[in-house]
């Protein structure tokens, strides 16, 4: 997501900052911005923390971003996380549900951005003692949910990816019909600056993940 899911500047050549060996290294600090995000960096030595909030109104999955650079300074291997809320409400038969969801901000400023999803049962085995066991599919997500009582944790990705990066954890109601959670996704990434220092590429982000629905980064260092 982020589906991510998810989400640098300077006026001409990057800014230079001068390690104690004398050799000058490209500074990630600032604010970098394309159509979707706008992302500010802070540098720490090899060390890249980050808040990228969205621009794209149909698009808003706020998220924090952390990593470490390579020895050149051009490379981030980092992470992605963002959270939320979303409640589910089983149907009847107990094969699909529908819910409401929210992705947290992160500017403590803005409203949580809300969002609706609908998910169907893989199977037709239901454990009567615990109904929310099992997977679900929603047209961009699986997820495997393992209820005990009133409890429920899980994990999720996208359809696009094979590891699981999403997790939650949540609560039933007393009549069994509604899931209560929060979740936390997380997602490896990759960013590579460009040799003049002004622009930011997801590295690993490409023509199938956009297939897919995915969102890119491509991001430009903010004057």
């Amino acid at each position: 997501m982020v589906t991510l899911a998810v989400c640098f500047f300077s006026t001409g050549f990057a800014d230079e900052l001068t390690s104690a060996n004398g050799s000058a290294e490209k500074s990630w600090d600032g604010t970098w911005t394309d159509v979707n995000y706008t992302l500010s960096i802070v540098q720490n030595g090899s060390e890249i923390s980050g808040i990228a909030l969205s621009n794209n109104i149909d698009f808003n999955d706020p998220f924090l971003l952390s990593g470490t650079l390579a020895k050149d300074g051009k490379t981030l291997q980092g992470t992605m996380k963002d959270t939320g809320t979303i409640v589910m409400k089983i149907s009847d038969d107990m094969m699909s549900y529908s819910a409401d969801g929210t992705v947290d901000t992160l500017d403590n400023a803005s409203e949580p951005y809300s969002y609706t999803s609908k998910g169907t049962r893989n199977g037709t085995s239901i454990n009567p003692e615990s109904i929310w066991s099992g997977e679900w599919n929603t047209p961009n997500t699986t997820s495997i949910f393992n209820q005990t009582g009133n409890s429920v944790t899980g994990k999720y990705r996208p359809n696009s990816l094979t590891e699981y990066f999403g997790v939650l954890e949540g609560t039933v109601s007393e009549d069994g019909t509604t899931l209560s959670n929060t979740w936390t996704y997380y997602e490896n990434v990759t960013f590579t600056l460009a040799d003049n220092g002004l622009s930011l590429m997801e590295s690993d982000c490409g023509e199938k993940e956009i297939a897919l629905g995915e969102v890119c980064l491509n991001l430009t260092k903010k004057e």
